[in-house]
């Protein structure tokens, strides 16, 4: 049981960390699509799981095989953050911030 509440508990926290992750990822532009898009990807992951799930307790699969497979959503979900590429995000937040000070101070961008 205190593992299952742990895991529980970490997913939750991943969600929200993504969410804090995307702010950061995306430039101002289409910042809000973004993290929309992230929350919507995360709630059809929440919606789904239950069904999966009671596909798999209909198998009739033994208890190790569930766990297995359900363990590769996690190992996918960790594939797929950690293939980010943090400075190509890092140098579009880059200039993102500078086109909108260069903006602010009248300073003509399109030269």
């Amino acid at each position: 049981m205190l593992i299952v509440a742990l895991v529980g508990a970490s997913t939750l926290g991943t969600q929200i960390l993504i969410n804090t992750y995307m702010t950061q990822f995306y430039p101002t532009s289409i910042r809000s699509t973004g993290v929309g898009f992230a929350t919507a990807v995360g709630r059809i992951g929440a919606v789904s799981a239950p069904i999966v799930i009671g596909v798999l307790v209909t198998l009739n699969l033994p208890l190790v095989e569930n766990f297995m497979i359900i363990a590769s959503a996690a190992l996918l979900g960790a594939i797929a953050i950690a293939s980010i590429n943090e400075r190509v995000s890092a140098q579009r937040l880059q200039g993102d911030v500078t086109s909108n000070s260069d903006e602010s101070m009248g300073v003509d961008v399109r030269s």
